[in-house]
């Protein structure tokens, strides 16, 4: 799927498809939407690739090419490029899209557009959906599991999706940021909920989040609630840390702590903080998110710039 994604690099290659009679298959899926935005119906049939893509082997979703059924041999033939306009604004659409769309959500798909030249707004956009390598892909348009049928998306038989939950033996955690809990307090101070999440239906235990302010010298003053200072045996560092009590259920958000951040003010570019965040759980490997946070009175905006896993 990801092959079939990065070959398709221009007008030329999806008129290629075309001219050799390519067809749907397991790993592509044509759609032309209607109008140049993405209405309900499109994205209830994104979920249900998202799903079926990814509880398969990946796939790709190329927004702009209309197919024909063969009579022949049923398969669905890929047959003219009908370009979207403005296709970048509906690229951002299907990428804001995306996220919400299962459950898990999944944070690893790619989208790029396609333009005769630099200068056309009319354009194919192409989504590229990864193969899941945990927990069985959801969709949370009608709340079912769907893989790839051929040239099809089927719903998961009871039977099929046992067995792929059955294969998850590992926890997933990853933390969460959500605008609606992050407030600025009477004393200036920026409250900052870490929030930690489990993707897989594999119990977490034995949960330890670690938090580093990579920009310390950005920072008036920072306290920690739940947390406790570790500083002291990491120089020139500011770490704060907790080990969670209890254990972590899929879909379940659990606070680890909060930060209570006070920035300088004297430059605006200060008002940037830069986080390190380690997750550790039993039978899950530590893995570390590197984010910037954008702190503003209207709000805060999060970016993450970096993530691996430790060992």
């Amino acid at each position: 799927a990801l092959h079939i994604f990065d070959s398709l690099n221009s007008y030329s290659r999806l008129q290629e498809l075309i001219d050799n009679g390519e067809a749907e298959g397991l790993h592509l899926e044509c759609k032309a939407p209607r109008e140049p935005r993405l209405t309900r119906e499109p994205k209830a049939k994104l979920a249900e690739a998202l799903s079926g893509f990814a509880n398969t082997e990946g796939g790709v979703i190329i927004w702009g090419i209309s197919t024909t059924k063969h009579s022949h041999s049923n398969l669905d033939v890929l047959t003219q490029i009908e370009p979207i306009g403005n296709c970048r604004r509906f690229a951002q659409q299907v990428d804001r899209a995306i996220p919400p769309s299962t459950t898990p959500s999944i944070t690893t798909s790619k989208t790029k557009t396609i333009v005769k030249s630099s200068r056309d707004t009319r354009g194919v956009v192409l989504t590229y959906i990864p193969k899941t390598m945990g927990d069985p892909i959801q969709s949370n348009t009608d709340q079912k599991f769907y893989f790839r049928n051929g040239d099809e998306f089927s719903v998961l038989p009871y039977q099929m999706l046992q067995r792929l939950f059955a294969a998850t033996k590992s926890p997933d955690l990853y933390p969460l940021f959500d605008a609606r809990l992050v407030a600025l307090e009477k004393n200036d101070l920026w409250k900052i909920p870490i929030i930690i999440k489990n993707r897989s239906s594999a119990v977490a235990e034995h949960v330890t989040v670690s938090v580093t302010i990579e920009n310390s010298s950005a920072c008036e003053k920072v306290t920690a609630k739940h947390f406790r200072d570790v500083s002291d045996i990491n120089p020139e560092k500011l770490i704060f840390m907790n080990n969670l009590s209890g254990v972590i259920h899929r879909g379940l958000n659990v606070v680890a702590g909060t930060l209570h951040v006070g920035m300088q003010v004297q430059e605006r570019a200060k008002r940037t903080l830069r986080l390190g965040i380690t997750v550790y759980a039993d039978k899950m490997r530590a893995h570390e998110w590197h984010m910037t946070v954008q702190l503003a009175k209207r709000g805060f905006s999060v970016k993450k710039t970096g993530e691996r896993d430790l060992y």
